[in-house]
């Protein structure tokens, strides 16, 4: 076993890197703390870092916070845990968020709180846009656009809940919180042009409370004709009016290559009758 070596007090500062160069007595010297060391600032229970990247499972982090071969997890013992997103931190309420609620749906907000979001997910997978509580796969309490259109200003009708149901994949209109506004309809608007100029529409009309009638409108030039054509609760179309009181009624004129009454042919387009 070799001796030990024996050395002076200075040799050994110098060995660990505490001790400055040269002769003389020993100078204590405290190497500096590395660079990154002072943007660590701990306060309480909060921890910052500023001016650098941090990575997690990576040593080489390309952004503020990378995390590599791992997940993030959101947590909470209370009713919500959220990501928000803000342009500088302040008390405004235009913070857009991304979390969830104690009902464990996902909700993505703009306005700042998880109580008014603009699109939930549900436990049940279905998506709501503008209200919290869809009742199908998709669910708008809005008004909702497919395709593209580019430069499009919605017109300004009434606020529509469109679902489409299991049934046979039909797309159902539904007037949004009614009550019993007779008069009211929900519409299916034919346009055209990057505007979208109504050209025609079917609407679904509020007669009375439990009853309603199918109306159709159309366009010429600058002039809107409603109600052209009805289907009235009774099963009864009118043609140029909305009240027909059989089960074809016209108000003008009728042009036709004949008439028929059942299958006996009644008058023909020369305008000869035939009687009985």
């Amino acid at each position: 076993m070799p001796l030990a070596k024996v050395v002076t007090q200075r040799q050994f500062l110098k060995a660990i890197g505490l001790a400055a160069a040269g002769t003389g007595a020993a100078t204590l010297v405290v190497p500096p703390a590395p660079a990154h060391a002072a943007t660590w600032t701990e306060s309480g229970s909060t921890l910052t870092v500023t001016g650098m990247k941090v990575g997690i499972g990576t040593t080489s982090p390309e952004v503020a916070l990378q995390v590599h071969d791992g997940h993030v997890y959101l947590t909470t013992s209370g009713s919500s845990v959220t990501l928000w997103f803000a342009n500088g931190y302040s008390a405004s309420t235009n913070w857009a968020g991304l979390g969830m609620v104690g009902d464990g749906s996902l909700r993505l907000t703009g306005t700042g709180s998880l109580g008014s979001p603009s699109v939930v997910i549900t436990n049940d997978n279905f998506v709501g846009i503008g209200t919290t509580s869809p009742l199908v796969e998709l669910h708008a309490a809005q008004r909702a656009l497919i395709g593209p259109v580019p430069n499009y200003t919605p017109p300004a009708f009434q606020p529509l809940t469109a679902r489409a149901t299991n049934n046979g994949g039909q797309v159902v209109l539904v007037i949004a919180n009614t009550g019993s506004l007779v008069g009211t309809a929900a519409s299916l608007l034919f346009g055209h042009g990057v505007n979208d100029a109504t050209l025609a529409k079917i609407r679904g009309h509020l007669d009375a409370p439990g009853s309603g009638s199918l109306r159709f409108d159309v366009v010429e030039g600058s002039s809107h004709r409603p109600d052209v054509m009805v289907i009235t609760p009774n099963g009864r179309v009118g043609i140029g009016l909305t009240g027909p009181s059989e089960r074809l009624e016209v108000g003008g004129k009728v042009k036709a290559t004949a008439f028929l009454a059942g299958t006996r042919t009644v008058a023909d387009a020369a305008g000869v009758y035939y009687a009985d």
